[in-house]
């Protein structure tokens, strides 16, 4: 049988074990959490990220779109075009090319008036899009005057096939400039992918890496889905979580990682707090199972200890404890002790004064008490009565045939009654 201090304290280390499991779950939840939360917002950058950088490119075709509906392109007046030009886009990093189906640059704002122009062939793609009537945005390429350019292509209107293309041409440091409204955050990997999976612009150490193809399981990503999140390795080799999104206008991708370690501190922060509280409710609980256990245990031992006192026959002395219930059980013992006190009281009372002959005897007739009256009758002191057969003060016929009936009724059950004569010792 367990003791009431092994129940409560085997109790609080169940309640324990509970705890700790709870608080074990809100661990991986937190991170989990956490962890979903970061995937989210990195994935609402990139989705930024392309929208800014689709706004610019379209704002480039709108003023491909004005200066291609020039009176001066149509009258090939390609020195007043240049002179329009250089007024409506006054950017370092941009500037307007007129080409023509040769690829024979026309007008160049990205060189001096009047300054030779480049010789060379236009792109092979440029005019099979260019046909279709449709604009074009150009993966990284290699320009004339720049090494690496990007770019944003329309046909002039013409009543039949065109001619004449306008393009509006980008350095790469444009993007960083545009993107720099959106405030990356540090230690952040930005990427501007193009369609061919080549790096168009990067935030962090851009002229080494621009260019270079995406990581492998950035590019596996891209061609399964438009965006995405993807666990990945930045392109210095550092372990990262990275979002994905295509542009449906340009086609380019928008990559935005960060370290997964960064993810995790997050969690990692939010994890100890967690345990620790955890680790302190532990504690409380246990002590307070512990002290709880230790009053339990004392109570019932006085309650026991009060049980004791009136089984031995002695007035109980009861602390009270402050537990209700046991409490009430001690005083419900208290007051059956003073009712069997107050019974044996009245009982010896009667016992004592009563001029009947009274004795009590256990089951093999052997006297245990009797009253003086009794004494008297057969000329005995009481002292002298108390241990000895009743056989000794009665006639034996009574005796026989009282024993039958005594073994008889106490057979059956219930009460007797029977006349006998008692003979003086």
């Amino acid at each position: 049988m367990r003791s009431v201090q092994r129940y409560l304290v085997t109790t609080s280390l169940f309640l324990v074990a509970l705890v700790l499991a709870a608080a074990t779950f809100i661990a991986f939840e937190v991170e989990r959490v956490g962890r979903r939360q970061a995937e989210q917002q990195l994935q609402a950058t990139t989705r930024a990220l392309s929208l800014v950088v689709d706004g610019d490119l379209k704002r480039y075709e709108a003023i491909l779109r004005v200066l291609a509906m020039s009176p001066h392109v149509a009258q090939r007046d390609w020195s007043g075009l240049d002179l329009q030009a250089r007024r409506i886009l006054q950017e370092p990093d941009a500037w307007l090319v007129v080409s023509d189906r040769a690829g024979r640059q026309l007008v160049n704002t990205g060189l001096s008036r009047g300054a030779q122009l480049p010789p060379g062939k236009a792109p092979e793609d440029m005019w099979g899009e260019l046909d279709q009537g449709r604009s074009r945005i150009c993966n990284l390429a290699s320009g004339r005057v720049e090494r690496q350019i990007l770019c944003v292509d329309i046909a002039a209107p013409s009543r039949g096939r065109p001619e004449i293309a306008l393009s509006v041409i980008m350095r790469p440091t444009r993007l960083a400039k545009i993107l720099e409204q959106q405030r990356v955050e540090q230690g952040t990997y930005a990427n501007v992918v193009d369609r061919r999976g080549i790096i168009a612009w990067r935030n962090v150490r851009p002229d080494q890496f621009i260019g270079q193809l995406a990581t492998p399981d950035i590019r596996a990503a891209m061609s399964r889905r438009a965006e995405g999140v993807q666990e990945s390795h930045s392109l210095e080799g550092v372990p990262t979580v990275a979002a994905f999104s295509r542009s449906p206008y340009s086609g380019w991708t928008f990559v935005v990682g960060v370290p997964r370690s960064d993810i995790r501190a997050g969690a990692n922060q939010a994890v100890p707090l967690a345990l620790g509280a955890a680790a302190f409710l532990i504690l409380t609980g246990a002590a307070v199972g512990l002290l709880t256990a230790r009053r339990v245990t004392r109570a019932a031992k006085n309650l026991a200890e009060t049980a004791g006192e009136i089984e031995r026959g002695f007035a109980p002395k009861y602390r009270p404890t402050g537990l209700k219930e046991i409490d009430t059980a001690a005083e419900t013992l208290q007051a059956a002790f003073q009712a069997r006190k107050l019974s044996e009281d009245r009982y010896r009372l009667i016992f004592e004064q009563s001029s009947d002959l009274i004795l009590t005897a256990d089951l093999n007739q052997v006297i245990t008490d009797c009253n003086q009256s009794a004494a008297v009758a057969v000329g005995v002191r009481r002292e002298q009565a108390i241990g000895r057969n009743i056989a000794e003060f009665i006639s034996p016929d009574d005796f026989t045939q009282t024993s039958d009936k005594l073994r008889q009724k106490l057979a059956a059950g219930g009460t007797t009654r029977y006349d006998v004569r008692v003979r003086d010792s």
